[in-house]
């Protein structure tokens, strides 16, 4: 069944007309101008069995009549039950019942790029495109006769890791030609065994020395959490936060992945056939992962709360095959339907973190206690499905405090509710409000607060207060699109017994122009009007690019500021804004070098600076000096370093220093098993860790390695022989792998790999690359002809010999090399390591002529002599020839379903040879 389709192929591509309109035979295999027998009716009505495939799965062979451009399946309730539980079986076989057009239009046909569409129905229509020479058929069915992706919840797996260890550093130190120097730090530890972990944040300064800030263990299972130890309340909406010595019991709902589901529109689309999809918002690129074909529920995690509209692009390669405009709104922090969240807390409180700023905190890393016991209950319920109700009661002793709150949000509405009171007459209302129209946005926030008695400057006694002074506040903003570009109005108030009345307003417009000497620009026009003063003015912004690695930005434009209170120190009057900075980036080794210049001038004052910014596998540094001059005092040098870095156990290995530390890592560990020691130093080929030179020219090979994917989004680089750990968020899953980048001479399994992250986990992957070479020959058939389209099998990668037999194939030492005629039959089966010079592999291996035995045997391979290698100036002639095929391997196009095509990886290894010759 699979033979006869291909000779009837290779019959009609064999017969090309050339210039003089003759046709001639593109191989030494006899050609037949017929088809062969029991092919010549295919105009007519034929019946026999069709291979169908559905979302590029393959689902079986069902008998089905092809005649005049229509396919009719003989039983059609079959094919509907094939397609698996995501399809309406009744209606499909509704569907599948009557004649369906063949559409050979779409069929992507020997020498027709995909860009052009083929392959593909347009739009979202159901349909078959049939390939009646290859009798197989691929079957597009539309959104309605699909079952909703949208399902249960999904929840977290078990942790995969075992005992584990984060440590991470960030760190600053600052100079100031007026103050002294200064420096201070924060050090995240985060240690688990699966889901239990015990965290630490401490910060160090040189006023306080080292002060624990949380210092806890907590158990995550199910939907539940336990926790003890110093905790930080962050819940409250109304009152301030407090730290307490304690434990705590609370629901969790952390583990379940698609939350989002729930709280934000669902984006459900149909995929033809595997592909990347991107999400879009006002033209930004927010998120980008792959999705298999069908019916599909995207992940909508990463994209902001509101509501707004997104534009959804799945593209295969070069190829758009969905472009779609959806209306979308999400709101965090609700719980999910049906469910009932809830937090009880009891302890001791502590000192509050802002107390040992002025030097009246408690000494030791711990706070002191209060002496104020603490018991807190909290509760949220989701009311309907936009609605959600919180209420929590926390005593501070005899004192009882408790607020309620109200979220909310329908469509494009959004908005928040909440009040708070306490028994010594404290109480509090807040309230705001956000709107989004397709042109024209809204937000309004509003609060009033009133306490007992005002404790600014801070009451020395330091029990709990819920606000330290009573204040009215109000917020608004508008923002519209107007003449190309962005329109906001936005204003504030706030009233205070105890400070003066401020208020603030401004009109601002911004728009992007485009320049023809400048790569983009930005202009700012705006007014502002507040209680120090009156401000109006306008800026233009671009940038250059100097060239590859340089780029310079200006900016330009001038202010005038009026009605400046006596003591602000602003400049009156009208004032230029100008500034200039250029920066480049450098890559030396494995650190990446950003410096940066710039001098500029504006309404508060003269400034200088210069910055440099460095990133490594190691860690990441900043360090940056400044000269500025202020119209109200003197000029001021200052000097500021930062740094981040850390390290992870786990899995049973270490990695000392990281660039990007999170609460959960992944340590990808990328094996290099060596090929054996060349004993010819001098013709050693280069590879991506540090091999060296061909010996006929002395150049070295491009370093090859892999790009690391997480959830098929790019993110470090890796060699063979490293590691590298990736920081990820906690309670997700990932799919990691990897994809090879410049021109990798190493094989391996780059099938994507599941991790599941909790906080602290450190799960270690092992990828292994094994040292590959090509190997290039020319396969004879008995009668010393070529074997053209005979079939070459090295370990994961294949080739199909050329019209005069000329083949590449890229393998592993250790793999088999196998070989097939066209007909199918066995031409050669041998250990790579048995066919060549195994101490002297170069990057690629001229067998010479191979000629094939109907028993399956090698009768006459010829090596010239065997091991001799292709950097060993081979003849012109054959070069010549090793070029051509070399060539067409390196400029073959993918995979279509008419033909195979060569891996990427020999496309790879054939573009680094062509790059050696030329």
């Amino acid at each position: 069944m699979q033979v006869m389709p291909a000779l009837a192929q290779t019959n009609l591509a064999a017969l090309r007309p050339d210039d003089a309109g003759q046709s001639r035979s593109a191989s030494a295999t006899k050609v037949e101008a017929q088809p062969p027998s029991g092919f010549d009716g295919l105009d007519e009505s034929v019946s026999t069995e069709f291979d169908v495939t559905f979302q590029e799965r393959a689902i079986g062979s069902f008998r089905a009549t092809f005649d005049n451009g229509q396919l009719l399946f003989a039983d059609p309730a079959a094919v509907a039950r094939a397609l698996g539980p995501g399809v309406d079986t009744a209606a499909a076989t509704a569907f599948l019942s009557r004649p369906l057009s063949a559409n050979e239009q779409f069929r992507c046909r020997p020498g027709v790029m995909l860009g052009v569409g083929c392959g593909l129905l347009p739009g979202d229509a159901s349909g078959i495109i049939a390939n009646p020479e290859a009798f197989s058929v691929t079957l597009f069915l539309s959104r309605q006769y699909l079952v909703s992706a949208i399902s249960g919840p999904r929840m977290l797996g078990p942790a995969m890791s075992g005992p584990s260890l984060i440590q991470t550093a960030r760190f600053a130190v600052a100079r100031d030609g007026n103050s002294g120097t200064s420096y201070g730090g924060t050090f995240d530890t985060l240690a688990s065994l699966g889901q239990n972990a015990l965290i630490a944040q401490t910060t160090l300064s040189d006023t306080e020395g080292l002060r624990a800030q949380q210092l806890y263990a907590q158990r995550i299972w199910s939907d539940r959490r336990a926790a003890a130890g110093l905790l930080q309340d962050f819940q409250s909406l109304i009152f301030t936060n407090y730290r307490v010595l304690g434990a705590e019991l609370s629901s969790f709902y952390g583990t379940l992945l698609d939350a989002t589901n729930d709280t934000a529109t669902p984006l459900e689309i149909l995929m033809p056939q595997r592909g990347q999809v991107e999400i879009y918002r006002n033209d930004v690129l927010i998120t980008a992962a792959r999705y298999e074909a069908g019916l599909q529920l995207l992940n909508t995690a990463a994209l902001p709360e509101g509501a707004y509209t997104v534009r959804i692009v799945a593209r295969d390669g070069a190829r758009v095959m969905l472009d779609q405009t959806r209306a979308f709104s999400k709101i965090s922090n609700l719980v999910p339907p049906g469910k009932t969240a809830f937090r009880f807390r009891a302890g001791a409180r502590t000192e509050d973190n802002f107390l040992s700023v002025d030097g009246r905190g408690g000494p030791g890393f711990l706070p002191r206690t209060t002496g104020e016991v603490v018991l807190s209950a909290s509760g949220q319920r989701r009311v309907g499905r936009s609605i959600a109700a919180s209420a929590t009661v926390t005593s501070f002793d005899s004192r009882v405090f408790g607020e309620t709150s109200m979220q909310f949000f329908r469509g494009r509405f959004s908005g928040l509710a909440g009040v708070g009171v306490g028994s010594d007459g404290t109480y509090s209302a807040l309230v705001s409000t956000n709107i989004q129209l397709p042109r024209i946005s809204f937000y309004v926030s509003a609060r009033t607060t009133q306490a007992p008695d005002n404790v600014l400057p801070i009451a020395i006694d330091d029990r709990y207060r819920a606000f330290f002074r009573s204040q009215d506040t109000v917020f608004g903003s508008v923002q519209t699109r107007v003449l190309g570009g962005s329109l906001g109005l936005s204003g504030s108030y706030t009233r205070s017994s105890d400070f003066p009345k401020r208020y603030a307003v401004g009109l601002q417009y911004n728009r992007s122009v485009d320049l023809p000497w400048a790569a983009s620009a930005l202009l700012s026009a705006g007014v502002t009007k507040s209680d120090f003063d009156t401000r109006v003015g306008f800026t233009i912004s671009f940038f250059k690019r100097v060239d590859r690695k340089t780029t310079a930005s200006f900016t330009g434009g001038g202010y005038y500021v009026g009605n400046s209170q006596p003591g602000t120190g602003g400049r009156k009057g009208f004032s230029p804004v100008g500034e200039a900075v250029l920066s480049r980036r450098e890559q030396v080794g494995p650190v990446d070098l950003v410096a940066e210049a710039g001098v500029g001038t504006d309404v508060d004052g003269d400034r200088a600076f210069g910055r440099l910014r460095t990133q490594s596998t190691y860690g990441s540094a900043d360090a940056a000096v400044q000269w500025q001059k202020r119209p109200f005092g003197d000029a001021a040098t200052s000097y500021l370093f930062n740094g981040e870095t850390g390290f992870a156990i786990g899995g049973g290995g270490a990695k000392i220093g990281m660039r990007d530390p999170a609460e959960a890592m992944v340590m990808l560990d990328l094996s290099d098993i060596r090929a054996p020691a060349r004993e010819d130093a001098a013709s050693t080929a280069g590879t991506g860790s540090g091999g060296t030179q061909n010996g006929n020219d002395g150049n070295q090979l491009a370093a090859g390695g892999y790009r690391i994917t997480v959830d098929g989004r790019p993110y470090d680089y890796i060699e063979p022989g490293r590691r590298v750990a990736l920081g990820l968020t906690a309670f997700r899953e990932y799919q990691i792998g990897l994809k090879p980048e410049g021109a990798p001479q190493f094989d391996i399994d780059s099938t994507r790999r599941k991790v599941t992250l909790y906080p602290g986990n450190v799960v270690r992957m092992r990828f292994e690359a094994q040292r590959v070479i090509s190997l290039f020959g020319q396969i004879l058939l008995e009668d010393g002809s070529p074997a053209a389209q005979a079939r070459i099998e090295a370990g994961t990668d294949y080739a199909v010999a050329d019209d005069r037999g000329y083949f590449t194939v890229t393998a592993p030492l250790s793999s088999t090399i196998a070989i097939r005629r066209a007909d199918g039959g066995a031409c050669v089966e041998r250990s790579i390591r048995s066919l060549i010079d195994a101490k002297t592999p170069s990057v690629l291996y001229r067998f010479g002529k191979i000629r094939c035995s109907t028993t399956g045997a090698m009768l006459s391979p010829t090596p010239q002599p065997e091991g001799k290698q292709l950097a060993q100036a081979p003849h012109e002639a054959e070069l010549r020839r090793v070029r051509t095929a070399a060539r067409s391997l390196a400029d073959a196009p993918d995979a279509q379903p008419d033909r195979e095509a060569p891996s990427s990886l020999s496309r790879l290894v054939a573009r680094e040879f062509l790059r050696q010759l030329d």
